[in-house]
């Protein structure tokens, strides 16, 4: 069982693999729910979504870029701290 206000980060491994994200899709352990309402392709590995689990859905929290673009800055705090 996964706690409420988890996150999780969806992304391709690589650009062969196309993982279609379907919103709102009927399942038995709750949905996901995208901020624009439709289906969104990780149709390449720099496309990701982060989502949140409240109650029994996952609501999206963000997408590509801004998930991108913190785990670069997250990777470069992290190098300097440790370095």
């Amino acid at each position: 069982s996964v706690s409420d206000g988890a996150f999780l980060i969806i992304r391709a491994e690589n650009d062969a693999r196309t993982i279609v994200v379907k919103n709102n899709a009927t399942a038995t352990d709750g949905q996901i729910q995208l901020a624009d309402s439709a289906d969104y392709s990780l149709d390449d590995d720099k496309k990701s979504l982060l989502l949140q689990r409240r109650g029994t859905s996952w609501y999206e929290v963000a997408r590509d870029q801004a998930i991108n673009q913190r785990s670069d800055e997250n990777s470069v705090l992290a190098n300097q701290v440790f370095g």
